[in-house]
């Protein structure tokens, strides 16, 4: 993929902000309605979204990379926000996302997502996140391919926040010397490894006992760290090597990101068609295509990763049964390979009722048994109850949604930057058979794949 480089970078940025300033003020000048947002956009060559970002500060800065890698969306400051309070309902936020999307010129995105457990206060590391933040960005830079956009969103006759940001648009960072290179001596685990076995103790007996039959437990591991992490540099070496992944960063003021390489699609939407999928079960690649055939096919057959990888499937499609009026499945269940490690996966695609909107569907189908289990709303009481973990927007929703389209991914193999530490979040799910060695290790595959990229 080719992008501009040096100051060829500058020159393009610069008469792409010059030309949509321009436009916007003719716009604002024609006195139509002051209420709605405008969009206004102008291609120009491929630039780097994360380099962009990296040379932002402030506050809303969002970044995107869909699974395939063919489309990357850098987003910056707040030109509309959604917002809601864990006492608000799902009415509330189809009231406002019609409110936003009833005119024939809603074009933008609205990017963010919301935690994991809305009825779960908040600590004062997620505080800054909320319970739910969607946000149409001031601005936003796309790159398909060799080609770039710059787009402007502001309400007509607004243009004094616009101006205050252009000066420093043309900015770009370089991302290669602001790599994190972080010495990892010492990871401290919540919960360490003799109160997984307790967990696992405690809780193996009531999967056979009791309606749960899956609870998706998980790891918080702690870095402390003497000076600031470059999120944007963290997704750039992802970037590089997390193939069949979203990427996601999400930075509501300076100092914090929520960030991750996720393989675990929640839904996406195109007009009225979804697809949705059922992701669980693991094993970690082999070192030669002999070895990861092997390895796919024991995933494949062995019953506990059959139960465990069942009770999602049956929640998706159960729940797109609500959503649609028609809904098919691959009928077989497949792998995915990432770069270290694969997973079961059963792929859903419907045809939304009428009425149906993305508060309908974001309510509806999350949180999956992927990552809480099975039944999910018993699943999610007892890790109110036991879970040492609290998770903010780690496995909630991450994403964007617009007036015809939206895609969120599950907010897993993720991590939380602060000023004075990261933390990296994992989870493993639970039934009937697992035993406390072989999930512990396969919390540390999953870390696996994202700590690389804060090391040297």
């Amino acid at each position: 993929m080719k992008t501009a480089v040096g100051n060829h970078i500058s020159e393009h940025l610069t008469g792409a902000v010059r030309e949509l300033l321009e436009s916007l003020r003719g716009y604002s000048g024609a006195n139509r309605d002051g209420n709605r947002i405008v969009r206004l956009e102008v291609k120009l060559p491929a630039v780097d979204p994360l380099a962009w970002l990296a040379a932002r500060s402030g506050a809303g800065l969002f970044y995107w990379r869909d699974r395939k890698g063919h489309s990357e969306h850098a987003a910056f400051g707040c030109a509309d926000e959604l917002a809601l309070a864990p006492t608000d309902s799902p009415d509330i936020l189809t009231r406002e996302l019609h409110s936003r999307f009833g005119y024939e010129a809603a074009m933008g995105r609205y990017y963010g997502g919301m935690c994991f457990d809305p009825k779960r206060p908040l600590s004062n590391d997620w505080r800054p996140f909320g319970t739910l933040h969607l946000v149409l960005p001031q601005w936003e830079l796309t790159r398909t391919g060799e080609e770039s956009i710059l787009a402007c969103h502001v309400a007509e006759g607004n243009l004094d926040a616009v101006d205050e940001q252009s000066s420093t648009l043309a900015e770009m960072a370089d991302l290669e010397r602001m790599k994190a290179n972080l010495a990892i001596s010492k990871l401290q685990h919540t919960p360490d490894y003799e109160a997984w076995q307790q967990q696992l103790t405690r809780i193996l007996p009531t999967l056979s006992a009791s309606e749960l039959e899956k609870l998706v437990l998980d790891r918080q591991s702690t870095l402390i760290i003497d000076r600031p992490i470059q999120p944007w540099s963290v997704l750039a070496r992802l970037r590089e090597t997390m193939t069949n992944t979203y990427l996601f960063g999400l930075s509501p003021q300076p100092g914090y990101c929520f960030l991750g390489a996720s393989p675990e699609r929640l839904y996406a939407r195109r007009g009225t068609t979804i697809a949705s999928e059922a992701v669980a079960g693991t094993r970690e690649r082999g070192h030669t295509d002999v070895e990861d055939t092997e390895r796919e096919a024991e995933l494949l057959s062995c019953d506990k990763e059959k139960r465990e990888h069942g009770f999602v499937a049956r929640h998706v499609a159960d729940s797109l049964h609500t959503l649609c009026d028609e809904v098919t499945t691959d009928q077989t269940t497949q792998v995915v390979r990432l770069p270290r490690l694969m997973h079961r996966i059963e792929r859903f695609r419907g045809r939304l009722k009428s009425g149906v909107d993305d508060a309908d569907i974001l309510t509806t189908l999350h949180p999956t048994p992927a990552v809480a289990g099975y039944p999910v709303d018993k699943a999610v009481g007892e890790l109110r109850q036991l879970s040492p973990v609290e998770r903010g927007w780690y496995a909630g929703p991450v994403g964007w949604v617009a007036a015809q389209a939206a895609e969120f991914a599950v907010g897993i193999r993720s991590a939380l930057v602060t000023p004075k530490r990261v933390l990296f979040y994992v989870g493993a799910g639970i039934v009937d058979g697992s035993t406390a060695e072989a999930e512990w290790q396969e919390l540390d595959a999953k870390l696996g794949s994202l700590l690389g990229a804060f090391t040297a």
